[in-house]
């Protein structure tokens, strides 16, 4: 027992030190003696033995009395003794427990659009959206909380392709998936992989759509902000996660440094220290083309200049600093020495925008 729970304190050291540290995985005991891939016409070559010969039948029944003897005498010389649990291997045990009951919907949590009224992309008008949407392209969705799927819907329209879990009272539901992995009716655990994230249904990107109900007095499902729950549950996975590097004597991982939010000092602090040239006409093209950071594709793509992949399509990026790389990087690296800023703007045709220049002198001005 002892041993086991040696192997299982390696193995829960192993995924706390990840960097993904919200998910869990299953481990399949495979003998490493047997190659599962082995593909061979003869049944016992996988098993990793001979076949029997003529005399199988009598070695057997000699061999299984042999053993049945020989068990009998080992019975009455000796008793197998088993450890006792500890304090410390009870506490630990109850930890992973605890721990593979809870699980974050993706891998890496990145929100794109939040919950509660905004902007339509297809009508353009007010509307109630009601859950969230996080960043991913065909990653792994993950349920939250052991629960049932009371409902699979392969659809072109609304939420696309999307699951519903019901988890007591309350109930999850996971949309504009590209592939199901989960069946109606079916009793699932934390952890379990819900489907593939794409862009079914009525989606303007890749993202996954997350929405969260509860059962109210009226026995009505109602919807509420799912984001507060999942923050509640990357808190409790941290703190699980802490208590289990406590009782191994495992020193806490140095916390990383919060990311500085969108302002046009920090945003010109970061221009100056991946060093762009021209600083201030880099900041006033920034303002320009997120409309003072409020564009949605500064908002929901981090993109401040409207920067476009080889496809056309607007690229997204995980911070806003990462635009001011990819400004460096795909652009000014083509400006010429001695070369008039404006003049190198207007050369490489950076906007189709009417006044573009004019208006990023403007904005230099106010600076």
């Amino acid at each position: 027992m002892t041993k086991y729970l040696r192997c299982a304190s390696g193995l829960f050291t192993l995924l706390i030190c990840v960097s993904v540290q919200a998910q869990f995985y299953t481990v399949s005991f495979v003998n490493p003696n047997i190659d599962t891939l082995y593909k061979s016409k003869d049944p016992y070559a996988k098993l990793g033995r001979n076949p029997p010969d003529s005399n199988y039948g009598t070695k057997k029944s000699v061999e299984n009395a042999s053993n049945k003897f020989l068990l009998q005498a080992s019975k009455a010389s000796k008793m197998v003794k088993f450890e006792p649990l500890t304090l410390t291997d009870s506490l630990f045990m109850e930890l992973i427990k605890k721990r593979l009951n809870i699980c974050l919907p993706l891998d890496y949590i990145s929100y794109s659009s939040s919950y509660g009224y905004r902007k339509d992309p297809f009508e353009r008008c007010r509307k109630f959206h009601d859950g969230i949407d996080m960043r991913c392209k065909h990653e792994l969705a993950y349920c939250m909380l052991p629960g049932k799927v009371v409902k699979v819907k392969l659809s072109k329209t609304g939420y696309g392709n999307h699951v519903i879990v019901e988890h007591g009272r309350l109930r999850t539901l996971y949309g504009h998936l590209e592939e199901v992995y989960v069946r109606e009716g079916t009793e699932i655990d934390a952890g379990t992989v819900i489907g593939l994230t794409g862009s079914s249904g009525r989606s303007t990107g890749y993202h996954l759509h997350l929405a969260l109900h509860k059962l109210d007095g009226r026995g009505q499902w109602t919807s509420v902000n799912p984001q507060p729950f999942i923050e509640t549950l990357n808190d409790y996975i941290n703190e699980l996660g802490e208590g289990l590097r406590r009782l191994q004597g495992i020193e806490s991982p140095t916390p990383i440094k919060e990311a500085k939010p969108l302002t046009i000092a920090n945003l010109y602090e970061e221009i100056r220290r991946q060093g762009l040239k021209f600083p201030k006409i880099v900041l006033a093209q920034a303002l320009l083309e997120s409309g003072n950071f409020s564009s949605r594709l500064a908002r929901e793509q981090n993109n401040l200049f409207g920067l476009r992949l080889r496809n056309g399509s607007y690229a997204s990026f995980d911070h806003w600093s990462e635009s001011v790389t990819a400004y460096r990087d795909w652009v000014q690296y083509k400006h010429r020495p001695k070369e008039d800023y404006y003049v190198f703007l207007s050369r490489i045709r950076y906007a189709t925008m009417k006044g573009y220049i004019y208006k990023v002198k403007e904005i230099v001005r106010q600076l």
